[in-house]
């Protein structure tokens, strides 16, 4: 599944819509860029519609089990640091977090078959203390053809926080995306739904620089 899943970089635009627990939603067109480094995880995530927040945008670091957000706000043309408590929103308001989009997240945690049948396999997986919020995630690995995550089921103590599912896989390059992810938060009823197109994998022109606060500044 990690070979099926692992790149040093991607980019994407996204149609995001997130959906409140009484129904309401709303969408938010966004471009997406990742990468992956010897010094952690980067994700920088620009809205480009609705008009009134289009150049909106969020930088996200993960280092060693440490998450740092900064928010630029166009009307301003200032970047601030998002403090951790305010993190929990996920990337853009939405219920999808940095973590939800690094395949290399599970890397060095404690993982177990716990069953499995001819279509699907259920992996328990338990982060390194201090790496995650979450105490264990099953994952749902589907074997039937490419072995690749179908479901991910984030526990914080013993109750299910979060649900996430991959769907409409599509092959870039030499590794496979999920078009669509479904993220549930089963604590406030919130969900996101997610879409991509214009898959980029293992890019050359995405390089660190692109991944900084002067970067979130500038637009690019």
């Amino acid at each position: 599944a990690r070979s099926n899943l692992e790149s040093k970089s991607d980019e994407a635009k996204v149609v995001l819509k997130i959906i409140e627990a009484n129904g309401d939603a709303k969408t938010k067109e966004i471009r997406l860029k990742t990468l992956r480094s010897k010094d952690g995880y980067h994700a920088l995530a620009r809205i480009e519609a609705p008009a009134d927040i289009k150049g909106t945008a969020v930088l996200a670091e993960v280092k060693d089990g440490t998450e740092e957000q900064w928010l630029f706000l166009p009307s301003t043309k200032q970047v601030r640091r998002v403090v951790s408590g305010k993190k929990s929103a996920g990337v853009l308001g939405s219920e999808l977090s940095p973590e939800d989009l690094n395949s290399d997240a599970l890397k060095g945690a404690e993982a177990k078959l716990v069953k499995k049948d001819s279509q699907h396999a259920w992996i328990e997986v338990k982060p390194k203390a201090g790496t995650s919020e979450y105490s264990r995630v099953v994952l749902v690995l589907s074997i039937a053809g490419d072995v690749l995550p179908a479901q991910m089921d984030y526990y914080a103590g013993a109750k299910i926080k979060k649900k996430v599912e991959f769907k409409d896989y599509q092959k870039v390059g030499k590794v496979q995306r999920a078009r669509r992810i479904i993220v549930r938060n089963l604590e406030n009823k919130r969900s996101t739904e997610v879409n991509l197109s214009e898959l980029k994998v293992n890019s050359s022109g995405l390089a660190p620089d692109d991944f900084t606060v002067g970067a979130l500044k500038r637009g690019g």
